[in-house]
């Protein structure tokens, strides 16, 4: 800016003429024009920079990983309960970027906010210039007890003060920040110095970028994205290089700005600087990174933690090197001050290498043999943590490691005491977990292992055959566990032949094989105890007969919640007998995939005492799911042993072996089921018949909301024997695909064994439903369909029910559809050959349809009364007609004989035909105008072959939204004049794959100077009309003040869109093919003669 403003100082000195006062001074001009050429330069970088930066912070700010930190850190900021709030994470990861975007929402939300870097007397005056004020105290005390006012004085006042890459503990009483009345952030490299010496109440960890974001950022800031014209190597490079910047948002910044716009050769090079750094030959892009790796370097605590990094750096000892070479080397070029024994060396290492801080180690793709040797009890293909190293891990992940038999020695697992997580995933040859070592009797594995481990995944290990092998252990913690794509795993804890077997070289002598021979072991054994499990997931186990043994440890299982079993083919059932006393606390069980099991409970050999009082289980969700073999759920009835009375949820589906599901007693007690779904099952009764019932049963469900029954060919009975039954909150019932059933819900009505003659009779007899009370009060959706019945109900006290769907042209001997009251029906689908005034003959029938919305009618109904039906359906709104051999929707004779026809169906608004094959006409052409579809905003017409006219020109369609016709053969036209007049308020029009059409608009020979005006069409499609000329052939004009979509496709024959004026003010492009780009030539008659003859005109090719 001084430099601007003395250019424009100077502009009166180079307007001064040369001595001679002949000529201007020409020389002083092409200085300040050089000058102000620089200077304006010099904005534009500026600018440039600025903008980048812009770009970045916005960018940054909008990735997931770093979106979910600062909604969390915003809630923080708004507890009262956290007034100190840390944010750490490694030099260059984002903090200071971060911690800017949190000053700038909380400005948003009335924060006063204060940014200032670490030093004491620095802070006070950066805060105070934030308040506008001075602190004329002379001494550090005075000057904080007056700034410590200054933030306190006004209670009203948020304020948040942001400490910005702090190294060491602050004294912020001496500062003068309080410790109440104000919120203070603080950012450091280190988590300690904030946890422990500042004491912050809630940390946040700052991660680097994950794969996918800093792909994304590095791609925009190197000018990458978007650019389709970049050369694939050079694309290929970029990933390279972004992928060797490893998350760091510093380090993707400086690298991608840099290498903008620059050659192949230049990125390869950048890319040998990255991974193999020269920095002595460091360039602005390398100064930026190092520095900041330097600083942290320089801040290691020691001379001799220096010396040692930089001896492990230029070793790779974290690769694979021998731990023991190392120490032996540190010791002999003495790089420890004051040892002298090699055992002081290695507690020496032992100190330096401890990682205090780390808390989650992921390790992918790993196919060293060992990793972080131990420096003794050596395993061949064992990656060991080694012990004191990593005492405060809490999560470990391992995936994709090809040559790991082993993850963990013991004596590594003993130090493991803070983990909580540990993922292991797609390690092709880990044979075990948990390598047992021989380390004498004294030091076995502890009887608590991993006393923190709350999660444990192990996921598709082809070989692992246990997690360790050992007597007696326990995981106190653990909450979720999941086990899947583990074929070989036959026990998770093996448990050896003989106690002195455990840790012994006997034990290592024998052969992995020769131990899964041994005696065939569940699962879960009573070696393992779960004392706190609350979710297990076992999926894809092929081999895995037996999940649990008839004994447990004690305490286990008793707080498992959730368990789901998918894909265990060998698996015979899930609980045995006596066990599910254990399992009381099971709330969710989910079967699926079994292509053995038979039973899900086997209750089989339990023994029922006089003394023994029922046992209450939690199961509120039973899902059965393609278990081809299932025969029963239950084996035997658990009455006077298990009641299962907190259902809630059942499906059940293609279990084809299944004849039953519920034993009376169950059925009985099922006060809390909400949901039951059965569907694709060998079926024959939902309730099983108790042996030598004597009394009427009685089924209540007081909470059950939806009922679905679908395509059980073999259901005869819901129960078999005399019973009532109630349904008072029923309110979705769909019974489909039940050809045998003869009774669903009967009252006082006895089914008996009868011969196959007898049989035939009563189901000529029997209706689906025989009730004599209102069993349905709130049924609301009510959907049969492939049922051989022929009374459907038989009642006439039927009440409340909202929709009735008969969807199966095998009703063709319908009789007494109702004679029922339905005062609330709203939806009612129609299918099979019916005879309207049998349907209609009640005399209440009318009132009971007063309600209807929608009708769907499906396959052929006799039309007879069709009219009058109609007539009644005063509330109808919507009405579909699929699958009928009419020739007429609304037969032209019976709709003229009757008086007031225009008050036929008032409400309908939306119209839809489809699959009509014999459909001629909508009605039949008359000379009487209708106000029919005076209402109408929705028309679609769908595969009508043989339709000729859709509407006679009498019909008004003002209020018609949406015109669709698709598949109909036989229009040579869609509307006459009239009704295209009639279209003020349509907004879309499609017209497609009609063969003969040849004008969208017939004329009717009026006055060729008509105008026809569609006001509110925004969008017109005509696709595939092969005989398509024009959109009318008579020279009207058509004004289109608001189309502004117009695709015309595969029209051969249309050269012109109109022949008239046309007047289309919005209109600036067309679309010709569905890949193809929109195109425009002056107007819309031009646009399509061009495309007609860049297309079709083959004489001009």
């Amino acid at each position: 800016m001084r430099e601007a403003k003395q250019v424009i100082e100077d502009e009166e000195k180079s307007k001064m003429r040369c001595s001679y006062a002949i000529c201007l001074n020409l020389k002083q001009r092409h200085q300040q024009s050089k000058k102000a050429k620089k200077i304006v330069q010099d904005i534009n970088e500026v600018l440039k920079i600025w903008r980048s930066n812009k770009v970045f912070h916005m960018d940054y700010m909008n990735f997931g990983s770093r979106m979910v930190t600062v909604k969390e850190l915003m809630v923080a900021l708004g507890d009262a309960n956290f007034n100190m709030i840390g944010v750490w994470g490694m030099p260059g990861v984002g903090k200071t970027t971060l911690v800017s975007e949190i000053a700038k929402q909380v400005k948003e939300k009335n924060y006063s906010n204060r940014d200032a870097e670490p030093r004491s007397k620095k802070i006070q005056g950066e805060i105070a210039d934030k308040l506008d004020l001075k602190l004329d105290k002379e001494t550090p005390r005075g000057r904080a007890d007056l700034l410590r006012v200054m933030l306190t004085e006004d209670n009203n006042k948020k304020i948040l003060i942001i400490l910005d890459d702090i190294w060491e503990k602050l004294d912020l009483d001496e500062i003068g920040i309080p410790r109440t009345g104000c919120k203070v952030v603080l950012t450091s490299r280190n988590k300690d110095v904030l946890s422990s010496e500042m004491g912050t109440q809630k940390d946040f960890g700052l991660e680097v970028l994950h794969k996918e974001e800093a792909w994304c950022l590095f791609e925009k800031l190197s000018g990458l994205s978007g650019d389709s014209l970049v050369d694939s190597n050079l694309r290929s490079k970029a990933i390279e290089v972004s992928t060797a910047c490893a998350g760091l948002p510093l380090a993707l910044v400086t690298v991608a700005k840099a290498l903008k716009n620059k050659r192949l050769f230049e990125w390869e090079d950048a890319l040998q600087k990255l991974r193999r750094p020269a920095p002595r030959n460091q360039k602005r892009m390398q100064e930026v990174i190092y520095s900041a790796i330097k600083l942290s370097y320089n801040h290691l605590e020691s001379t001799e933690l220096k010396s040692f990094f930089l001896f492990c750096a230029q070793h790779q000892y974290f690769s694979s090197n021998n731990y023991e070479d190392i120490l032996k080397k540190c010791f002999g070029l003495r790089l420890f001050h004051g040892i002298s024994t090699l055992e002081e060396a290695r507690n020496r290492t032992y100190t330096l290498v401890v990682f205090p801080n780390l808390e989650t180690l992921e390790l992918s793709s790993i196919h060293s043999e060992e990793i972080l040797l131990h420096n003794q009890h050596r395993a061949t293909s064992s990656f060991k943590l080694t012990d004191p190293r990593f005492h405060n891990l809490c999560k470990l992940i391992v995936k994709g490691s090809g040559n790991l038999k082993y993850l963990l020695s013991s004596s590594t697992a003993r130090f493991m005491v803070q983990l909580k997580y540990l993922y292991i995933e797609d390690c092709k040859v880990m044979e075990e977990v948990l390598l047992t070592e021989d380390l004498g009797e004294e030091e076995i594995i502890p009887k608590v292992l991993f006393p923190r481990l709350e999660d444990l995944v192990l996921k598709d290990l082809p070989v692992l055959k246990r997690f360790c092998v050992v007597s007696n252990i326990k995981f106190p913690s653990l909450k979720d566990m999941v086990i899947e794509k583990c074929p070989k795993l036959e026990s998770f804890i093996f448990k050896p032949v003989s106690s002195g077997m455990t840790l012994s070289k006997e034990l290592k002598e024998v052969n992995s094989e020769e131990i899964s021979q041994t005696a065939m072991q569940p699962l879960f054994n009573e070696e393992v105890a779960f004392p706190n499990l609350e979710s297990l997931l076992i999926s894809h186990m092929p081999n895995l007969e037996i999940i649990w043994h008839d004994k447990f440890a004690p305490g286990s299982y008793m707080k498992l919640q959730s368990m789901d079993v998918q894909f265990c083919e060998s698996l015979m059932n899930i609980f045995q007998v006596n066990m599910l006393s254990r399992f009381q606390s099971l709330e969710s069980l989910v079967v699926g995939d079994c292509g053995s099991l038979q039973e899900i409970f086997e209750l089989e050999g339990q023994e029922v005492t006089e003394t023994r009082a029922v046992t209450v289980t939690q199961l509120k969700k039973l899902f059965m799911h393609r278990l081809p073999k299932l025969k029963r759920v239950w084996n035997k009835d658990p009455q006077e042993t298990f009641s299962f009375t907190n259902l809630q949820q059942i499906s059940v589906w293609k279990c084809e072996s299944l004849k039953s599901l519920f034993p009376t007693s169950m059925a009985r007690c099922l006060k809390q089921l909400d949901d039951l779904r059965i569907a694709e099952c060998g079926i024959e009764e939902i309730i099983e018949q108790e042996e030598g019932a004597k009394e009427d049963a009685r089924f209540v469900f007081p909470k059950l909301t939806l009922l679905i029954l679908r395509e059980l060919s073999k259901l005869k009975w819901f129960y078999r024997g005399v019973h009532t039954s109630e349904w008072p909150l029923l309110k979705t019932f769909e019974v489909s695909g039940s050809n045998e059933i003869q009774t669903f819900a009967s009252k006082n009505y006895r089914i008996q064994e009868q011969d196959e003659q007898s049989q035939l009779e009563t189901s000529i007899q029997q209706p689906l439903f025989l009730v004599e009370e209102v069993v349905f009060p709130n049924l609301e959706t009510l959907e049969l369909s492939s049922i051989h019945s022929e009374e459907i109900l038989l009642h006439n006290q039927h009440r409340a029910i909202s929709s009735f769907r008969l969807t199966d042209p095998r009703f063709q001997n319908l009789r007494n559809l109702t004679g029922t009251l339905f005062p609330n029906l709203e939806a009612l689908t129609l299918g099979g050959n019916y005879k309207m005034k049998e349907i209609q003959r009640d005399q209440l029938f009318e009132e009971c349809l007063y309600k209807l919305k929608v009708l769907h009618v499906i396959d052929y109904v006799a039309a007879s009364d069709w009219i009058a039906f109609l007539k009644r359906l005063h509330s109808l709104e919507k009405l579909f007609v699929k699958s009928s051999s009419w020739e007429e929707i609304f037969p032209y004779k019976e709709l003229f004989n009757m008086e007031n026809h225009a008050t036929i169906l008032p409400k309908l608004r939306k119209l839809e035909l489809s699959e009509l094959p014999m459909l001629t006409h909508l009605w039949k052409e008359d000379t009487q105008p209708s106000l029919m579809f005076h209402n109408l905003e929705n028309l679609k017409v769908l595969i009508c072959d043989k339709l000729k006219n859709l509407v006679p020109s009498s019909v008004s369609f003002q209020n018609l939204t949406n015109l669709e016709i698709c598949k109909c053969h036989g229009l040579i036209n869609l509307v006459t004049s009239s009704t295209a007049k009639s279209l003020v308020q349509l907004k879309k029009m499609s017209v497609s794959e009609c063969e003969r059409i040849t004008e969208v608009v017939a004329g009717e020979g009026g006055e060729a100077s008509e105008v026809i005006t569609f006001t509110q069409l925004t969008y017109l499609k005509l696709d595939c009309l092969p005989n398509l000329s024009s959109f009318c052939s008579i020279s009207y004009s058509f004004e289109f003040p608001s189309l502004e979509e117009v695709i015309v496709r595969q029209c051969p024959e249309m050269k012109t869109f109109s022949h008239g004026a046309l007047g289309t003010p919005k209109l600036e492009r067309v679309q010709a093919t569905q890949e193809d780009e929109w195109h425009w030539k002056a107007n819309l008659n031009t646009t399509i003669h061009w495309l007609w003859k860049s297309k079709y005109n083959t004489t001009t090719q």
